[in-house]
């Protein structure tokens, strides 16, 4: 019969003017750049063009609440800094001078101990030799003479280290002194510096204070009372001497005061 397909049994049956179907176990072609391929459960393969790298997100920083101002500028200037350097050099030269002081004082008591120390020996054998010329060397009389001369020395040795420790006190008292006396002085430039500072910014328009005006200065006497009336206008009867012009009237004219 025309039109009839015959196909072998077990196979899909075919109709005459239908194409044939794709042979199992083939993946289609695929068409064109962007297609994908399927490989029969589903599964596709893809990638012919990779995908573009996405962006990191940008961070936007909190905006502040309210409106923040700046802080208040430092009222410390140049003078400020100058006079606190210039006391320092000179706080730390008056120091260093004391210091200097006190370590010669003990050179100088090291040094008198040490000839004291040298000179008290001799003076002892000068007195033996003295007394053994007369034949009295071992006699209650040499042992008093040792005995006077050894309390002489022990006595000026004892008299100069005090002085010098009195003279060591009296400089560390000076250097503490002076030591607490810098931030007296550091607070005292301080508050002359914010004194300067508010001055400054109160003379000055662009901080919106008010300026500082001084008072203007009084007006003379001649300015405030007139000028002086001149000689001859005030009549002996205290009356003004002035031109007035005459006016008429239906009483005649007058003029004059």
């Amino acid at each position: 019969m025309a039109g009839a397909s015959f196909s072998p049994p077990g196979s899909p049956t075919m109709v005459a003017g239908m194409p044939k179907p794709p042979k199992p176990g083939l993946p289609a072609k695929p068409k064109g750049t962007g297609a994908s391929l399927s490989f029969g459960t589903g599964a596709t393969l893809s990638g012919l063009h990779p995908a573009a790298p996405q962006k990191p997100p940008t961070t936007v920083p909190p905006k502040a609440s309210g409106t923040t101002t700046a802080p208040p500028a430092s009222p410390l200037d140049s003078t400020y800094y100058q006079n606190i350097a210039a006391n320092q050099f000179k706080v730390n030269n008056q120091i260093n001078s004391l210091t200097a002081q006190g370590q010669n004082a003990n050179t100088s008591l090291q040094s008198a101990l040490a000839q004291l120390a040298y000179q008290q020996p001799r003076d002892q054998l000068k007195a033996e030799q003295a007394m053994n010329a007369r034949g009295g060397l071992y006699s209650s009389v040499e042992g008093q003479n040792q005995g006077n001369i050894v309390n002489q020395y022990q006595t000026r040795q004892s008299g100069l280290t005090q002085a010098n420790a009195q003279r060591q006190a009296a400089i560390g008292s000076q250097i503490s002194g002076l030591q607490a006396g810098e931030p007296l002085y550091e607070a005292g430039q301080y508050d002359d510096a914010v004194a300067r500072a508010v001055k400054a910014a109160l003379a000055n328009p662009a901080t919106g204070q008010t300026p500082i005006s001084t008072p203007p200065p009084a007006a003379p006497a001649a300015s405030i009372l007139g000028s002086p009336v001149p000689k001859g206008v005030v009549k002996k009867n205290g009356t003004l001497n002035v031109n007035v012009p005459k006016v008429k009237s239906g009483f005649g004219y007058r003029g004059g005061i």
